[in-house]
């Protein structure tokens, strides 16, 4: 029997003896919302009373989380996705205080996952609990989405700032910054961009992109670029790094046996780049939804706009690729926070290109 036979018999069984006798109760009950269907699946499982079946935003978990520094939480109130960097761990389901065995079902994308813990007493710490973790990657994953849909809901705003829904900065801080956006704070929501991405959060980052090949070629250039960065020169920094958004795109494209049809311009490249990844295999929502975004910051926002006059004023949101490969200066240009937003843009598209490997090999 195949993994996913076992998968599909073990879902069977799931819903034949819990979740479809809890479905049917519901509704003979009159308490089955119209249009119900089933995101995440909680089963408390008892040795010797009915298991309690919780659907949905009925699941409630304890969790330790990661939030932003300088940020307090008040005892007893709410706490909002903008003040959430991450969860760090789960502790197990309770009944009355008492750990208990559960099977937890949830959808992970185009896929559906199945947990199960059948000891409740085992004695290890939250941290160290493997299915914890998972439920753990659940939800942050969740988060992202969330993350997302507050970005959607003021993509204009966002944009007006010259940023995008970078991977790097979901869940947080784009959640915070899109909270920002909504309220008209675009000086705050800036401010939090450019205080969390650190020289070491940016040096972690980079650290990564020798993982494909096309960004491992240039990893001399890059280091030099990240050292002006961290040095504080970003007239440097920016001006090494800002051609290779469109290097890193056509060398990419090149390696994927695309050279006799891969367009000269860069806007059609960047236009082919999109239309290869949004064609991978196994893509989410989430993930087609944040290369659109992407793609059309850059093909439709200030990266590659053009100015016909000489005097024409340019954008200061993110660096110009047609004024500074020109030669057109603008102090403005020139600050920290573009230079941490061409190096957050370079990262966006080699975690697409990771992704997209991922896919395809799938």
């Amino acid at each position: 029997m195949s993994d996913d036979e076992a998968t599909l018999n073990l879902w069977r069984q799931i819903n034949r003896l819990w979740v479809g006798p809890e479905i049917e109760r519901r509704k003979a009950e009159g308490r089955l919302p119209e249009g119900f269907s089933i995101r995440r699946c909680l089963i408390k499982l008892f040795g010797d009373r009915q298991s309690i079946v919780e659907f949905n935003d009925e699941i409630h978990w304890v969790v330790k989380a990661k939030k932003p520094l300088g940020l307090a939480f008040k005892n007893g109130s709410p706490v909002f996705l903008s003040q959430l960097e991450r969860i760090v761990s789960v502790e197990r389901p309770t009944v009355d205080g008492k750990p208990v065995a559960f099977l937890y079902v949830y959808s992970a994308g185009p896929d559906w996952q199945i947990l199960f813990d059948g000891d409740p007493h085992h004695p290890c710490a939250h941290d160290e609990w493997e299915i914890g973790k998972l439920i753990a990657d659940s939800l942050n994953l969740e988060f992202r989405e969330m993350a997302l849909v507050m970005h959607d809901a003021n993509e204009s705003q966002i944009q007006a700032i010259g940023l995008w829904p970078a991977p790097a900065l979901m869940p947080y801080p784009l959640s915070a910054i899109a909270a920002e956006c909504h309220n008209r704070n675009l000086p705050e929501a800036r401010r939090i961009l450019v205080d969390y991405c650190t020289n070491d959060f940016l040096r972690g980052l980079t650290s990564e992109w020798n993982a494909n090949p096309v960004f491992a070629d240039r990893e001399q250039l890059f280091q030099d670029a990240i050292d002006a960065h961290c040095s504080g020169k970003y007239t440097l920094s920016i001006s090494t790094l800002l051609p290779h958004i469109e290097g890193v795109v056509t060398d990419w494209l090149q390696s994927l046996k695309l050279a006799d049809v891969v367009p000269f311009r860069q806007e059609s490249k960047a236009k082919q780049f999109s239309d290869v990844l949004t064609a991978a295999n196994q893509q989410t929502h989430l993930d087609r939804r944040l290369i659109d975004a992407t793609m059309a910051f850059v093909l439709r926002g200030p990266v590659f706009a053009t100015f016909k006059k000489w005097i024409d004023p340019i954008c200061e949101g993110f660096p110009n690729r047609h004024a500074i490969g020109h030669g057109k200066y603008d102090r403005n240009l020139f600050s920290r926070e573009n230079s941490v937003k061409v190096i957050l843009l370079l990262d966006s598209l080699f975690r697409f290109m990771q992704q997209h490997r991922t896919s395809d090999d799938g």
